[in-house]
């Protein structure tokens, strides 16, 4: 899967930018209602932009899950191609797009995890994109905001599941415990080091 290109990259574009995502996430709590101003610091400078005009493809069906998505400007829509193609949802401003994937694509190792669905712009679009590498410099740096991160995408992935609002997920049930198993694991991920580190020290201590 190709990563959208960085195209507003430019200074003073990218300043105004990361005023607009803060001002958005103050709006719609796009991160999650629990974070702090240096949190969301946090997630922004680990986002990049990119601008996309109507009918241009996000993503595709079938394609590895190696980003999410952030709708800033304008509104993207999932569609399920087949013989009864049908429209999945349409996220507008202050709403993630490919969380359940991406969030898979770090817990399930059984299988590549792949896009559900094809994913296009409904309108020109303004996107934040988090892409795998940059979670995992983040996830160096600030751990901690990194997860917290991830918990809110997976809570907002349940939530939606649970209103049935993507309907390609609802039909399928070996993708639907896959994400079920990768939403536990990241609720206990973080004190998975935690819990290392005591064996660890068990075990040095059995060794003296």
């Amino acid at each position: 899967e190709e990563f959208p290109k960085n195209n507003l990259n430019s200074e003073a574009g990218t300043e105004h930018l990361v005023k607009d995502l803060r001002k958005l996430h103050i709006k719609t709590r796009c991160f999650g209602h629990h974070f702090t101003e240096f949190d969301s610091q946090v997630v922004i400078q680990n986002m990049y932009f990119c601008y996309l005009k109507a009918g241009s493809p996000v993503y595709h069906r079938g394609q590895a899950a190696k980003f999410v998505t952030l709708v800033m400007k304008g509104k993207l829509e999932g569609k399920v191609d087949g013989p009864k193609s049908r429209t999945v949802f349409v996220s507008k401003p202050g709403e993630f797009v490919g969380e359940e994937e991406f969030i898979l694509s770090f817990f399930d190792d059984t299988f590549l995890c792949t896009r559900t669905y094809d994913v296009s712009c409904k309108t020109d679009a303004v996107l934040a994109i988090l892409s795998k590498p940059l979670w995992e410099k983040m996830n160096e740096e600030e751990p901690e905001v990194a997860w917290k991160l991830l918990r809110q995408m997976t809570a907002v992935t349940v939530l939606a599941l649970s209103r049935k609002r993507n309907l390609a997920w609802k039909f399928d049930n070996e993708r639907l415990e896959r994400l079920k198993r990768g939403i536990q694991a990241a609720q206990m991920e973080e004190y998975h080091d935690d819990f290392q580190e005591d064996d660890d020290e068990d075990e040095d201590e059995d060794d003296d």
